[in-house]
């Protein structure tokens, strides 16, 4: 003989497997839900995206051309000692460097030089007769 606590245990048993059968999916609601909270994030997150690698890419090429302009200033501060440079921006006098990027971004930094807030496409780096670096943005 059962008890009744086991009499309710399996009737509920039954609903449930019953049930179990109706809910198998998401409803249309849920997904159009998850649809929009994806389109709202992509329209925030991809335009930052795109603008941190492009900042990146910039950053790349500014970090590239103090490199060489550090190879340059090193030939021209020991007075022309040594090879030059495998660049042909080098004399032992002066030298220039510039790198382009595209699009424009702000924010870049070079040397103790910074673009700040205004956007730029290039950045000149110069260097003296003493070996003295110096980075300007436009």
């Amino acid at each position: 003989m059962r008890t009744k606590t086991q009499l309710e245990l399996l009737r509920q048993l039954r609903q449930l497997r019953q049930r179990k059968g109706l809910a198998k999916g998401f409803t249309l609601v849920e997904l159009l839900i998850v649809v929009a909270i994806v389109g709202i994030l992509s329209a925030v997150v991809l335009p930052r995206y795109i603008g941190a690698r492009s900042s990146a890419a910039a950053g790349a090429l500014i970090g590239q051309a103090v490199g060489q302009a550090k190879e340059c200033a090193t030939f021209i501060a020991s007075g022309g000692v040594g090879s030059n440079p495998s660049t042909s921006n080098c004399s032992t006098s002066a030298g220039t460097y510039a790198v382009s990027w595209s699009p424009a971004v702000s924010g870049l930094n070079c040397l103790n030089a910074s673009s700040g807030t205004s956007t730029s496409t290039r950045a000149s780096i110069a260097i003296d007769s003493s070996g003295v670096m110096t980075c300007t943005f436009s």
